[in-house]
């Protein structure tokens, strides 16, 4: 006979305990909201600063001699852009690791 007590008195609490748990879900929902904001303007700020950054290695590329028929040393320029090339490549995956708080 315990067990049906046990289920009835479930049955009555469980509605106050439902109504706690949306309760703290809401207010953790608005906890959070402020640090996920300033999160995606951080990533536009990061992803802004890389179109900027990629647009200019483009623009610089589009000029460069061994893309000239002129030119007598092209194996050594693009040695020179393969290493540029690397660096942005490596500013890239350096701006794509996104930052997570230690809390988590």
């Amino acid at each position: 006979m315990w067990v049906i007590g046990s289920v009835v008195l479930l049955v009555q609490e469980l509605p106050e305990m439902w109504s706690n748990t949306k309760k703290s879900a809401i207010a953790m929902k608005q906890q959070v909201a402020p640090l996920q904001a300033n999160e995606v303007a951080n990533i536009r700020k990061r992803t802004a600063a890389f179109d900027v950054r990629q647009h200019e290695f483009r623009e610089a590329f589009r000029k460069i001699e061994p893309l000239m028929y002129s030119c007598t040393t092209a194996y050594e320029l693009i040695d020179e852009v393969q290493k540029q090339f690397t660096a942005v490549a490596h500013y890239l995956s350096l701006s794509l690791s996104l930052s997570v708080p230690a809390t988590f």
